[in-house]
């Protein structure tokens, strides 16, 4: 028998995505982390190479780079990671309270009083492409308000779910407009069913 050489398929090379840590107000650095967390996290769903948390720390921190100087060393950024797109999220505005509600809520006959859960917060989502060098941004604008829980959760755990489904609506946004489906990737269902010549399906 002839000897078959198996030679191994070269894998594609991954495109590099780069995530920064996002801009928080004072206090609120858990916030920052989640998100970062949540934007790696559907990236890396689609295949992209997302560096950690803790390799972009070290190396902003070993080079004195601050949120503030992100805007001038973008291009710098991506070229040093190899990235094709910077993804930066400014949380602009995050406030949460929870205080008491007098006129209550009425569900199923009963009337709830207590305590109610308020979030304000606002977001930027800047995408830089190292190509085009061009940014793009999205913003975003929550208020919310939630009278049934108050007695139960507080206040912060109302704002980062309701980060949490911000920052993936914009991201859904984004990707659905930009990235994703001209490279082949299918963000939507596929239909089980199709019309084909005749009009059968």
């Amino acid at each position: 028998m002839d000897e078959v050489n198996r030679i191994p398929v070269e894998s594609k090379p991954r495109i590099v995505m780069l995530v920064l840590p996002p801009l928080v107000p004072a206090g609120r650095e858990k916030f920052g982390k989640q998100a970062f967390d949540q934007i790696a996290h559907f990236l890396r769903k689609y295949d992209f190479l997302v560096p950690s948390w803790l390799q972009i720390q070290n190396f902003l921190k070993e080079h004195s780079v601050s949120p503030e100087d992100y805007p001038k060393v973008m291009h710098a950024l991506a070229e040093v990671f190899g990235a094709n797109k910077i993804f930066f999220l400014d949380i602009q505005k995050l406030s949460y309270q929870k205080k008491i509600n007098p006129a209550g809520l009425l569900a199923s006959g009963i009337l709830l009083s207590g305590y109610g859960r308020y979030v304000q917060a606002e977001y930027r989502l800047d995408i830089y492409d190292s190509a085009s060098h061009v940014i793009e941004s999205l913003p975003a604008v929550e208020r919310t308000k939630d009278y049934t829980l108050g007695l139960l959760q507080t206040s912060e755990k109302l704002a980062m779910d309701s980060q949490r489904e911000t920052i993936a609506a914009m991201l859904t946004q984004y990707a659905q407009a930009s990235i994703l489906r001209p490279k082949g990737y299918i963000l939507e269902p596929l239909e089980k069913t199709f019309v084909d010549s005749k009009g059968f399906q």
